[in-house]
Parts: C-alpha cells; sequence; structure tokens
C-alpha cells in the first residue's frame, strides 16, 4: 500500500476537522438555547444536567480536533514531500556553508594582502627616506 501524499493528508485531515467543527456548531447552538432559558429563568436541575453534558461534549469535540490535527502533522512528516522538501533544505543550507566558508577564505586572504601590503607601504617610505 503507498504512502499517502501530504495533498490526501491534508484533504483527510480538512474532511474530519470540518466534520467535527459541524459538531461543534451544533452543540453551540444548543448550548444558547439552554442559556436562553437561563436569561428568562434559573435552569432546574434536568436543564443544568445538560447543560453540562453539552459542554463536556463540546470539550471532547474540541479535543478531537486537536487530535487529528496532531496526527495529521505527524503523518505530514512522514509523507515523501515533506521528505523532498527537507532534501531540499539540507542542499540549500550546505551550499550557504561552502558560500560562507569560501567567503571567510577570501577575507582571510584580503587580510593578509593588507599586511603585505601595509609592510611595503613602510618599506617604501623607509627606502624613499635613505634615497633622499
Amino acid at each position: 500500500m503507498p504512502k499517502p501524499t501530504f495533498d490526501e493528508i491534508v484533504a483527510a485531515a480538512d474532511q474530519q476537522i470540518t466534520q467535527l467543527q459541524a459538531t461543534e456548531s451544533a452543540l453551540n447552538g444548543d448550548i444558547k438555547a439552554v442559556k436562553d432559558i437561563e436569561f428568562e429563568r434559573p435552569l432546574n436541575d434536568g436543564e443544568s444536567a445538560q447543560l453540562a453534558q453539552l459542554r463536556q461534549a463540546k470539550a471532547s469535540v474540541l479535543l478531537a480536533i486537536e487530535k487529528v490535527s496532531l496526527v495529521t502533522v505527524v503523518n505530514l512528516d512522514q509523507t515523501d514531500e515533506v521528505q523532498q522538501l527537507l532534501n531540499a533544505i539540507t542542499d540549500v543550507r550546505l551550499t550557504l556553508e561552502t558560500e560562507r566558508d569560501s567567503i571567510n577564505h577570501v577575507t582571510a586572504t584580503a587580510t593578509a594582502i593588507t599586511k603585505v601590503l601595509t609592510g611595503i607601504a613602510a618599506l617604501q617610505a623607509k627606502l624613499a627616506a635613505l634615497l633622499a
């Protein structure tokens, strides 16, 4: 069985999350209906219990959304596309490190040449003073 692609994993997660969000939205409507009763009068025991159950169900749905998100991230990490992206980023990093090392070498060489030129200029000045 082939590994799912990045797009397949995201599509499946989106579908699951959309369903869970619809459930959460329905629960929010039910919670609002009970809270609307509470604005008119104190809730009776049955209504209070119903509100607590609805809130617990909503918390479970939100936890499920979080779990789907976490599982999706783990699954995405295992896709070929993410591995290819990681390989490309690694290649870019190695290239930049090589270029940095080359620039550091050029900088060191330029510093050495500057010291030599300074020494030659000092020698030239001393020779010019001797000849004058």
